[in-house]
């Protein structure tokens, strides 16, 4: 397929400004509405790297104003709803950015339509497969509260039948929580493969999550159902299916971008501390997208209680009749970019480089002849993952992303093509002349704040904090997985010496832009087609279920 008359939709290099509450109805072709003296970064100044949709694709069915999921990504939450007939609420500066858009007015994607007819019983399809391993493939989990701080309660037994599972969801009120359904359902596949193309992602995990209704409490009034607050370390969207839900979402990150390796179980003063969104409900047909790093959480309450109590918190009589009932159903696509980052890009402009070979600690708690490359690899990933202004769990919620800069590029995801043909060459041109300014930056980024004593800090508590040799951050996985535990010994090194390779490999990597972009291509490339194989088989093992 080729995207022709394609609206280009522009990420940003510099950060954006506060997020601006405003609406948009596509009905009357209204745009957004600026407030509080926000501001927005105009295309052209700020162009980062671009997608490249029909104004008829999937994710333009999901969020009908391209432009505002553009300047959502990767920056603050997004929430698009279904039949929103009033705009009392959008008008508040406490209020999540909202896409509002008519389902009745805008033609929902052919591969959209299945998945949002999906039901309960089909969950209980899922679940009744020979072979399923809890913890592994689904989960019986619930939020609990213990001294004061969330967990998420999961069952302990690796499996269990389909008629203890049900037991558990009615009466234990634990929600379900199955993984990888791209892999366990051909509708959710579809979507999940369209998403990943039209996202110019690697890879796109789903997960389903069923959760009861409210239970009412004769001590404590109506229980939440759900889950513990948390975040994700991958950009999500979540469509609701069925049922409904309430959602709390932290208007600043914890961590800007999150890697995979950043992600913890935030504590009880981190949560009381955050300054949240106005909480709104999810109705079927209802999408949000969550950057990685915001907090949020989400569970079934007693929805009669919010009648009348903000146009956010309730559902249009219109959406999906006779599915706003019930147990909540929705998926979570989660987007994933740890190997496709900016990042990422310049691990593989370590591993290219020529001058990085040299043996730079020649013993290390019985590892032989450590690197120089391997040295960079870490200093890259200390860099990275530095403290922020925009991480409000060491700073405070008053911090903006609009404080953060420099090294926060390297969080950065970077478009990926899993078929040339999907863009124009002009397109394409321009696209690359942009993702290797990207990758100049990058690289002057490093240069600048690579620092010996930090990188030896920084393997001093990857060392304290896995307690071995694992490798708890991550680097893409053709490299040595090495985690080097002698940070004694790296912070006697050379300084003078380190720089001097810093510059050896600045020097090489500058010209060599193109090679590593098709490594980074070329590797994203072979581990889709490995998804797309086990995903293929996967599904062709349920049908034979």
């Amino acid at each position: 397929m080729r995207f022709s008359s394609a609206l280009l939709v522009a990420f940003c290099l510099i950060e954006r400004c506060p997020p601006l509450v405003g609406s948009y109805d596509s009905a009357s072709g209204g745009t957004c509405m600026e407030s509080e003296g926000h501001c927005m970064a105009t295309q052209g100044e700020s162009d980062f790297y671009a997608w490249f949709l029909e104004e008829n694709s999937l994710v333009g069915s999901l969020f009908p104003d391209l432009k505002m999921l553009q300047d959502a990504w990767e920056h603050h939450p997004l929430l698009s709803k279904v039949n929103f007939e009033s705009s009392d609420t959008v008008e508040s500066g406490d209020t999540i950015r909202t896409c509002l858009h008519n389902r009745s007015k805008f033609e929902s994607h052919k591969a959209l339509d299945p998945v949002l007819s999906m039901e309960v019983d089909d969950v209980l399809r899922i679940l009744s497969r020979p072979n399923l391993i809890h913890h592994r493939d689904y989960k019986l989990a619930k939020r609990i509260v213990r001294e004061g701080e969330e967990h998420l309660g999961m069952l302990p037994n690796p499996g269990y039948s389909l008629e203890e599972i049900v037991r558990h969801f009615n009466l234990g009120g634990f929600s379900v929580v199955i993984n990888d359904v791209q892999n366990r359902w051909p509708s959710v596949a579809r979507i999940s493969n369209h998403l990943e193309d039209e996202l110019l992602s690697i890879r796109t995990g789903v997960n389903l999550y069923l959760t009861p209704e409210a239970v009412e409490d004769r001590r404590n009034g109506s229980v939440r159902q759900g889950f513990e607050s948390h975040w994700d370390w991958m950009d999500v969207i979540v469509v609701q299916l069925s049922g409904r839900k309430l959602w709390s979402v932290a208007r600043n990150p914890s961590i800007y971008l999150s890697m995979r390796d950043q992600k913890r179980q935030p504590k009880s003063h981190e949560l009381n501390n955050l300054h949240r969104y106005e909480e709104f409900t999810l109705c079927p047909g209802d999408a949000l997208y969550i950057p990685r790093g915001h907090i949020h959480n989400a569970s079934t309450v007693n929805f009669a209680a919010l009648s009348g109590s903000g146009a956010l918190r309730e559902c249009s009589k219109d959406s999906f009749p006779g599915r706003s009932s019930g147990p909540s159903l929705h998926l979570t696509f989660g987007i994933m970019t740890d190997r496709g980052s900016v990042e990422a890009l310049l691990h593989y402009a370590i591993d290219a480089s020529g001058a990085l070979g040299n043996v730079a600690i020649p013993s290390c708690n019985g590892v032989r002849g450590i690197t120089w490359r391997t040295l960079l690899h870490h200093s890259l990933s200390e860099v990275s993952r530095r403290t922020h202004p925009c991480d409000t769990i060491h700073f405070g919620h008053q911090s903006t992303p609009e404080k953060c800069n420099g090294n926060l590029l390297l969080r950065k995801s970077l478009p990926f093509f899993s078929d040339d043909n999907l863009i124009k060459d002009d397109d394409k041109e321009k696209l690359m002349t942009k993702i290797e300014q990207v990758y100049q930056q990058a690289i002057d980024i490093f240069r600048g704040d690579a620092d010996l004593f930090l990188v030896s800090e920084f393997i001093r508590r990857s060392v304290h904090s896995s307690g071995d040799d694992e490798l708890r951050f991550s680097y893409p996985s053709l490299m040595e997985e090495i985690l080097i535990n002698c940070p004694d010994e790296v912070a006697m090194l050379s300084e003078t010496a380190f720089r001097a390779v810093i510059e050896e490999f600045v020097l090489e990597s500058r010209d060599d832009f193109q090679r590593t972009w098709l490594r980074l291509l070329s590797e994203g490339r072979d581990k889709r087609n490995w998804d797309r194989s086990q995903q293929k088989t996967s599904l062709e093992n349920a049908a034979g279920d």
